[in-house]
């Protein structure tokens, strides 16, 4: 037969446990059909894969295993071409395994095997292994075509917690929190979500600073210049730990946020989307 046939590779590795697989071994369907020895790499291993296992089994006829032995010279001059882009991706120097001479006559390139006891069982170089019994093997040679194998994969190494950036106004948070009882985790979460750490943050209310201070809890507090950052941060988190002193912690975040009005008006969290977010965003930080 014409050793140039062409194997429909799409729709063999496609169209399992189908007769469709048949058909696509001889070509025809929609899929544009591919030569087997112009195949790329890994389409041309699941081609193999899928051919191997019906020469074992039987269920392919000679004419198109033929067609795999003969076009083994063009095979490896397609994985030669394969080496060069390996060089170029980061593929380990190429490996050589070895030849199978199954006793009908036909051959296998396969990375390696073992045997137990009456069983042959060969490690496909796609994947997977293949296993016959030691009567359907002749014997086994070295194959002289080189196959690239990838390197191993490196993760990279994650950065330590350790070598983190600190937070802005660590040190401001870290004494102003400890001198008022409350969780520096818990100060730094309601900065996060008030301001996002911009200090000279004003909102369309009046709130001011790092911490958001309406007015009135500024004049509340004493504070002269609202957008001085120890200043703020130490006024919020007072106005912080005497609410906390009134509500458990989710109400109290909704009065610091909505009023303390507004929370004992609705008996609880208000209704109010952007109250019930802020709750929500803080208690997620602080977890």
């Amino acid at each position: 037969m014409d050793v140039h046939r062409v194997v429909n590779v799409r729709r063999i590795a496609a169209c399992e446990d189908s007769d469709e697989r048949h058909a696509g071994v001889a070509g025809g369907g929609d899929d544009e059909p591919i030569a087997l020895g112009q195949a790329p790499l890994g389409e041309l291993q699941a081609a193999e894969l899928i051919l191997f296992e019906r020469i074992r089994t039987g269920q392919i006829d000679d004419e198109v295993g033929t067609a795999v032995h003969d076009t083994r010279q063009r095979v490896g001059q397609q994985r030669q071409v394969a080496l060069v882009a390996g060089a170029v991706l980061g593929f380990a120097a190429p490996a050589r395994a070895e030849l199978a001479f199954l006793a009908n006559g036909r051959t296998i390139s396969v990375k390696g095997h073992r045997i137990e006891q009456d069983r042959v069982i060969l490690q496909l170089r796609g994947g997977g292994e293949i296993t016959f019994s030691d009567t359907a093997i002749s014997h086994f040679e070295a194959d002289e075509v080189p196959y690239p194998e990838p390197h191993p994969v490196v993760l990279p190494v994650p950065v330590a917690a350790a070598t983190a950036s600190p937070r802005p106004f660590a040190d401001i948070v870290e004494e102003v929190a400890g001198a008022a009882g409350v969780p520096a985790k818990l100060v730094h979460a309601v900065i996060q979500v008030e301001s996002n750490y911009q200090e000279r943050a004003r909102s369309p209310k009046g709130a001011m600073g790092l911490m958001q201070l309406m007015p009135d809890t500024a004049r509340q507090y004493a504070v002269a210049d609202p957008y001085d950052p120890r200043a703020n941060i130490e006024a919020g988190t007072r106005h912080l730990r005497s609410l906390m002193d009134r509500y458990p912690l989710n109400l109290a975040l909704a009065a610091y946020n909505a009023g303390a009005a507004a929370v004992d008006r609705f008996g609880g969290i208000p209704p109010y989307a952007e109250t019930r977010d802020y709750v929500a965003r803080i208690l997620r930080l602080t977890q």
